[in-house]
């Protein structure tokens, strides 16, 4: 049984990210949303989760209700109770914030994903040395070429 660990971005609750873990290994999900009620997030967790697994969580109210669910309450100054954080999932946020401000500047709604998935991508291999880290990206880039027409939208895909 694997335990989920969630967070909505501290910068816009329309991003949501978590991370199943057991024994030290995890996998890492991320998410852009157009509404951020209710069912969107659960949506988003539930669909990630086993059954009789924990879920922790922030104590966004979009959470609210979920099966087997531990909230850490940052507003009171709780950030680890027991097993309940969600401290790599605020990791994940922090890389992706520090992304933004650092190289992107900017993010288009439009291409959100793709730079929530590249943030995905370089937090799951944080990790290795630098050129281990470079041929991940490489051999994950075989095959993959995004010409700038389609990027815009100049040119059918």
């Amino acid at each position: 049984m694997d335990n989920l660990f969630c967070d909505t971005s501290p910068s816009s609750s329309r991003r949501t990210s978590a991370e199943r873990g057991r024994g030290g290994r995890y996998s890492r999900f991320s998410s852009t949303a157009t509404r951020t009620d209710t069912e969107t997030p659960q949506g988003f967790v539930l669909s990630r989760t086993k059954d009789g697994a924990t879920v922790y969580t922030s104590e966004h109210g979009g959470y609210c209700g979920l099966p087997s669910h531990e909230t850490v309450r940052h507003s009171v100054g709780e950030y680890v109770r027991e097993q309940a954080h969600t401290n790599g999932v605020e990791s994940f946020w922090a890389l992706l914030k520090r992304g933004y401000h650092g190289v992107y500047h900017d993010m288009s709604v439009k291409h959100l994903q793709r730079y929530v998935d590249e943030f995905a991508g370089r937090y799951s291999i944080r990790n290795a040395d630098t050129i281990r880290q470079i041929e991940v990206v490489v051999v994950r880039l075989v095959g993959r070429r995004l010409l700038f027409r389609v990027l815009t939208g100049k040119a059918e895909a």
